[in-house]
């Protein structure tokens, strides 16, 4: 990664009657196209009733508008960046739904070798956006995760260092574990393999 620049909005949101996830009536039927929102979903409201949906951020809301579910979850970020903001949008607790590994970020790739285009773009460097994203993506790396399972990180700087908030589940959100550690700025990616040998030791 030749740059990362300052994060967007990482939490996820959930789109639907105002109150938010708790506000939701027993039986609701929450539509999310991700297994980790599912598995986060259920577990915070075993009571909810959680629909796959499909289609860009736009084909989504039209969906929740003509009643295919009461209540959507998508990502903040998706839809600032569009300009879009509904009604009924409730940002949810990163210790609630935890946000996929970069979630909000951007990377910036380019060549190997060539200094030019390294020194243009470094200008764009956040460098505490930077380190959270290699120590989200260590974590995903050491738990054999992709974007089709139940996992989450979310890393900000917490004193002098970084914290992370890590989640791991199953996808009927009957088991799942969210675990939290401190690391130094200076080994990011140290601290997402911590995090993610905390989340195997209360997993096995």
């Amino acid at each position: 990664m030749l740059a990362v620049p300052a994060r967007e909005d990482a939490r996820d949101v959930l789109v639907g009657p105002p109150g938010g996830l708790d506000a939701l009536p027993a039986g609701a039927t929450v539509a999310t196209g991700s297994p980790r929102r599912a598995a986060q979903v259920l577990a915070a409201r075993p009571d909810l009733r959680v629909v796959p949906i499909r289609g860009n951020v736009g084909t989504r809301l039209d969906k929740l508008a003509r009643g295919d579910a009461d209540a959507l979850v998508i990502a903040a970020a998706g839809l600032r960046r569009l300009g879009l903001a509904p009604e009924g949008t409730s940002p949810l607790p990163v210790d609630v739904s935890t946000p996929a590994p970069g979630q909000g970020l951007l990377a910036l790739q380019g060549r190997a070798g060539d200094p030019e285009t390294s020194a243009a773009v470094a200008v764009l460097d956040d460098s505490v956006a930077h380190a959270c994203l290699r120590a989200e993506r260590a974590l995903l790396a050491a738990l054999g995760g992709g974007c089709l399972q139940p996992v989450g990180a979310y890393c900000a700087p917490h004193g002098d260092g970084l914290r992370i908030v890590a989640f791991a589940g199953s996808d009927d959100g009957r088991r799942g574990e969210r675990v939290v550690r401190d690391g130094p700025i200076g080994d990011p990616a140290g601290l997402g393999r911590d995090a993610a040998a905390a989340l195997a030791a209360v997993r096995a």
